[in-house]
């Protein structure tokens, strides 16, 4: 309404000093310029209020994580500039506080909201906290890990059964053939040097790889991590990565 007013007051206060209305109308009681300024103020003061209403309201992308930081917003915006505002600007921010200020101060509710935004990938850098209390959020959160699931490193293996070797008697022992000569020293690690050239010329060993990488694993976690130093680093992992942009949907990053 006050935009609107806004928009439409050139055309109204013209209307209103036109000869026709003057001589019906005697006594005009119309906005001062001090009145217009504050209208103005209030007006863009309130417009961040009015763009957070519309996001909250949008039932396509989950809100929860966005009451914290627009919460931080509002409180933000309403700070008072000394010398530089009217009294109603003043009041009008001040109670605007004090209602915001009341809201969501439940420790379990703050602490609640506060993981949510933590746990979406565009608010988890949480400037409205300081260091301690953003590395007592993180701790907070790898408890939730450890009470909430169990944490088990991802180490692939493979079931090996182990196939009976039939017993050789004495009888069924085949006879070993005789052996020729052996190749002397020097023609050994030529044909040696040689067969590794081959195979690394010919891509045997990308092949290899490509065949047995995901069995043969080289790289595991180590054996004797707890659960708590594995949720730790998954923790630690997930707020080091790059913060992306706010305009993407925290259900597809």
């Amino acid at each position: 309404m006050m935009v609107r007013y806004l928009e439409q007051q050139p055309a109204i206060t013209a209307t209103l000093m036109s000869g026709d209305v003057r001589k019906h109308v005697k006594d005009l009681d119309t906005l001062r310029e001090v009145d217009i300024t504050n209208l103005e103020d209030a007006v863009s003061i309130l417009k961040d209020m009015k763009d957070i209403t519309a996001v909250l309201c949008d039932e396509k992308q989950p809100t929860v994580s966005l009451i914290c930081p627009m919460k931080y917003k509002i409180l933000k915006s309403m700070e008072l500039v000394a010398g530089t505002e009217f009294s109603v600007i003043r009041q009008l921010k001040v109670a605007i506080q004090q209602n915001m200020k009341s809201r969501y101060n439940n420790h379990e509710v703050e602490q609640f909201l506060l993981i949510s935004s933590a746990l979406d990938p565009r608010f988890k850098s949480l400037p409205q906290l300081d260091d301690i209390h953003r590395q007592e959020l993180h701790d907070v959160i790898i408890q939730k890990v450890l009470t909430q699931s169990t944490v088990q490193p991802h180490i692939k293996t493979e079931p090996v059964e182990d196939e009976p070797q039939p017993e050789s008697t004495p009888e069924t022992q085949p006879t070993l053939p005789t052996l020729d000569l052996m190749p002397s020293t020097s023609q050994l690690s030529s044909s040696q040097d040689s067969g590794i050239s081959d195979t690394v010329s010919s891509g045997t060993g990308s092949t290899i790889k490509n065949l047995f990488g995901d069995v043969f694993i080289t790289g595991t976690e180590p054996a004797n991590k707890t659960p708590l130093n594995i949720a730790t680093g998954e923790v630690q992992s997930y707020f080091s990565e790059p913060t992306p942009p706010l305009a993407c949907n925290p259900l597809k990053w």
